[in-house]
């Protein structure tokens, strides 16, 4: 099951990378949806953070939307299926729930957009998506750690404004490449 799943998910990050990589020439910001039923997180697979770096070459945010709608009870343990579920195996029926669409959420965040789960109000849904599409904000800085090692660096955006949400990417991982040298 799980090297099904694997393989899967790795079609459809590989999918979203090359998506990413074609939209990098196109001007401006731009917006993907993933309608899909979700991605098991796995940190294990290099996939997740290659389409999230090549989100941000593209200035591209995904949103994910899962087709499963509202989910009343969980999976098979509706009547639909058989017999309620035993009790000891409630928990790990609702953590495979949440598992079945964290991979996808985490990439929506990452890249600044959101996800849509549990929900059968996608018109609504659908329209903030388009909002926020024409309406946004792109900031730049020079950091204070110049220092091109790779890492992560961390970032946070704060406004004085109660009225306005902000969503930004957590952060950015700095270049591992040494500087250009100066003539």
């Amino acid at each position: 099951i799980y090297s099904d799943l694997e393989g899967r998910n790795r079609t459809t990050l590989a999918a979203l990378k090359r998506i990413m990589d074609a939209l990098v020439p196109v001007p401006g910001r731009k917006s993907l949806m993933l309608v899909s039923a979700g991605l098991v997180w796995d940190r294990s697979l290099e996939g997740f953070d290659a389409v999230v770096a090549a989100s941000r070459r593209a200035n591209a945010a995904v949103y994910f939307i899962d087709v499963r709608g509202l989910q009343g009870l969980l999976g098979e343990s509706s009547a639909a299926f058989r017999a309620a579920l035993p009790a000891q195996d409630v928990g790990a029926t609702a953590f495979d729930f949440a598992l079945d669409g964290a991979g996808a959420e985490s990439i929506a965040h990452a890249t600044g957009g959101f996800s849509v789960r549990n929900t059968n109000e996608f018109a609504s849904r659908m329209g903030r998506i388009s909002d926020e599409s024409r309406i946004y904000y792109l900031l730049g800085y020079y950091p204070s750690n110049t220092k091109r090692d790779g890492k992560f660096r961390k970032i946070e955006v704060k406004v004085n404004r109660r009225d306005v949400e902000v969503r930004a990417r957590r952060g950015y991982y700095a270049s591992g490449e040494r500087a250009p040298a100066r003539d």
